[in-house]
């Protein structure tokens, strides 16, 4: 009950603040009272307000703008003795949308860095019959394959974009099998977001796979306990809230679905321990791009994430007798919180060429706590949670990001990146990573 509390009071704390600021506003807080947008304010990323109200972003009123059978602009959309449209300021953030002069001087996504459900997560020791079969160090509950939860700093800007992609991670000993083996994972996501509401909100859906652990881990011996898994499929919404020149500020909400596989230990005679994938987790964030020059911008997020519902753990009896697989009790994930900063700055920027537009180097930290005491949850054939060797389960995981982002043309990018863990322990969840991420705006 205590567990509950805390989630009860949780969901109370954070939906009324995000729920507010993601749905109480029908224009972003930088649309003036006349409809119109301030001179020193960006309009919405791919929204189409500039082309439909406004015309082309530079028009020349002696030719184009007052060419036959042609309509004359609102002349309050130009600027003093000129004949160049202010009505869309131009600057990197402008560019990051889209709509500013270049596409190709687009601010990357953030990287990323975590697995969040890594060596340091939800483990289980076993007892009775199992205690000398699994592994003392306790084996990784691979729900969904090892890879379950999902954080708003992969590959995300805080700006609602349209674009589809692709994300490849490979992780160095991330989990640990029944046998006490720890396993390289590697997670294949394919993912859209699509905005809507005038570019101001953006709907995301990502659907992941995961490669290299086995949700069902047999106890028979010579059984393999690796295979690629369909993982839980995650929905993003994003608002803006507000946009200056060389400013963003956005809210939004994750939700992941348990669509990947329970976690199960067996053998030929069916299943003598089960956590069922029955977690819907909610993330909650906010995200800020400032962009200070053409060429050096930052980006943040700021997340919690927690367990809506808890997970079923089923147990046989001590002597793990078939047919007596039993209800233990509800298993609840750890709360989270992640706080993430990347820099970025463009070594080489040229929206005129033909293949390479764009360069940048960028570098990361991300930081995630723990910020609830682990779940505990004990049977005749084990425990599942950190209590059963002592400790409360509480982690500080500090990884640093760095890597190159190339854009190709006014579209297409990839990012080649690696990541470090700098805290030891449990307070790691993997030794290393590599990654691929490949995006395409539409």
């Amino acid at each position: 009950m205590r567990v509950k509390n805390k989630y009860t009071m949780t969901v109370g704390v954070v939906f009324p603040i995000v729920f507010f600021l993601v749905f109480a506003a029908n224009g972003p807080l930088a649309w003036s009272v006349d409809g119109s947008w301030p001179r020193d304010y960006q309009f919405a990323p791919d929204s189409g307000i500039g082309p439909t109200a406004f015309g082309q972003r530079s028009l020349d009123v002696s030719s184009a703008g007052m060419s036959a059978g042609g309509v004359s602009p609102n002349a309050s959309c130009f600027s003093s003795g000129s004949t160049t449209m202010n009505a869309i300021p131009s600057g990197p953030l402008a560019n990051a949308a889209g709509v500013g002069q270049s596409l190709a001087a687009t601010t990357p996504n953030m990287i990323g860095d975590t697995l969040n459900n890594g060596f340091g997560g939800m483990r289980f020791f076993g007892l009775g019959a199992l205690a000398p079969i699994i592994t003392p160090n306790g084996a990784t509950i691979g729900i969904s394959g090892g890879d379950r939860r999902f954080k708003i700093a992969d590959d995300e800007h805080p700006i609602p974009i349209d674009r589809i992609f692709f994300d490849f991670n490979h992780f160095q000993y991330p989990v640990m099998d029944i046998s006490g083996t720890r396993r390289n994972l590697d997670r294949y996501t394919f993912g859209l977001e699509k905005t809507f509401r005038d570019g101001l909100w953006s709907f995301g859906f990502r659907v992941p796979f995961a490669s290299g652990y086995d949700a069902t881990q047999s106890i028979t011996p010579g059984a393999g306990l690796s295979a690629t898994e369909f993982g839980d499929m995650s929905l993003v919404l994003k608002r803006i809230l507000l946009q200056r020149e060389r400013l963003a500020i956005s809210a939004g909400l994750s939700t992941v679905f348990p669509s990947g596989p329970d976690f199960r230990i067996s053998d030929a005679t069916g299943v003598w321990v089960e956590v069922q994938n029955e977690s819907v987790h909610l993330g909650p964030f906010v995200g800020l791009v400032l962009a200070p020059t053409d060429r050096l911008f930052f980006l943040a997020f700021g997340q919690i994430d927690f367990d809506t519902g808890g997970s079923t753990v089923l147990m046989r009896d001590a002597l793990g007798t078939p047919g007596s697989l039993a209800n233990q009790g509800t298993f609840y994930d750890q709360t989270r919180g992640f706080l993430d900063l990347s820099v970025g700055y463009r070594v080489y920027q040229n929206p005129y060429a033909s293949i390479l537009t764009a360069v940048t180097p960028m570098v990361e930290l991300h930081y995630t706590s723990t910020l609830t005491n682990m779940d505990y949850v004990a049977g005749p054939l084990g425990a599942i949670g950190e209590t059963a060797t002592g400790g409360t389960g509480r982690r500080d995981i500090l990884n640093i990001t760095a890597g190159l982002h190339f854009q190709f043309g006014e579209l297409t990018s990839m990012t080649f990146a690696g990541v470090a863990p700098l805290t030891n322990n449990l307070n790691r969840e993997f030794d290393s990573e590599l990654l691929v991420q490949f995006n395409r705006r539409f």
